[in-house]
């Protein structure tokens, strides 16, 4: 599964924060407005590199191109994440991070970020439509702990006798690890290891087979009906 979160309702650093808001403010004005024009206009899914896609291709028919359009995204998602969980308006946490910036010597005194700063208002204004992808986001990947990676390990494993000088017969053994990703925004990460053989793994592939077969006719069933914010990838099923 996809392990960025688009958004979270969370704080973050005040340092991250800075870092976000220079993003934005030392980005061209343009493609700043083409970005927040894009997350207006266009599906918001919960997969930062598809969020990407979108943009690059609504850049493209705006007859430009966006340098680092993931970094841009990330800046403006993360930064609304910041303004939900502590509940500001976009031109509270918009005036915060412009003096701190400024203390901190992040931009210059005198520097006017009043074009950026009306831009950032626009999007932060678009928060009901975030709001619907920040609880998307809490449905997929939130409820319980997210499949990571597996590993798998098969063994020959000796059976002496009692002296323990001789091997005198075997057991082929194998083992499946499965790394899971806890549900929370820790970065925790778990493992659960069983042991299985030939039989067991023959289930486990026709239990995935009708798993895929549920998510394709799931996926084809909502998709008359509503538009799916799941990342592209995890619900792309290929025919075999």
């Amino acid at each position: 599964m996809e392990s960025h979160k688009l958004i979270t309702r969370e704080t973050i650093p005040r340092h991250l924060a800075l870092q976000f808001f220079q993003t934005l403010i030392t980005c061209d004005s343009a493609a700043l407005k083409i970005a927040i024009d894009c997350t207006k206009q266009a599906t918001i899914r919960v997969s930062l590199s598809d969020c990407a896609e979108d943009l690059d291709s609504y850049a493209e028919k705006a007859g430009t191109k966006i340098s680092q359009p993931e970094s841009i995204l990330e800046a403006l998602f993360s930064l609304e994440g910041l303004r939900s969980s502590i509940k500001w308006t976009g031109a509270n946490l918009i005036e915060y991070l412009g003096e701190e910036a400024k203390k901190t010597q992040l931009i210059k005194a005198e520097s006017d970020v009043s074009q950026v700063a009306e831009l950032l208002k626009s999007f932060f204004e678009n928060s009901a439509k975030l709001d619907r992808t920040l609880k998307a986001q809490r449905i997929y990947d939130g409820l319980l702990p997210n499949y990571e990676t597996c590993s798998s390990l098969v063994e020959f494993r000796p059976v002496f006798d009692d002296t323990r000088e001789s091997i005198v017969n075997g057991i082929i053994a194998a083992t499946l690890t499965i790394q899971m990703r806890a549900e929370e925004s820790t970065g925790e990460v778990k493992k659960i290891s069983v042991q299985l053989d030939a039989l067991d793994v023959d289930q486990l592939l026709a239990e995935l087979t009708r798993l895929k077969g549920k998510i394709r006719l799931l996926k084809d069933l909502a998709e008359k009906n509503t538009v799916l914010l799941n990342p592209s990838r995890s619900i792309d099923i290929k025919d075999e």
